[in-house]
């Protein structure tokens, strides 16, 4: 039960922390964001 709630927990923490580096990655038009994508792409829900 526990694991269960920190697997939830850690991958919502995954993804915010994918999506805040993303955002920021993208505030920048000299760095290409095809990395993040494809890790939003390959992110296991």
């Amino acid at each position: 039960m526990v694991n269960d709630y920190f697997r939830i927990w850690f991958k919502c923490f995954e993804l915010a922390l994918i999506l805040m580096v993303g955002s920021i990655w993208g505030m920048h038009d000299e760095l290409p964001a095809s990395p993040f994508l494809e890790l939003m792409n390959f992110e296991r829900i």
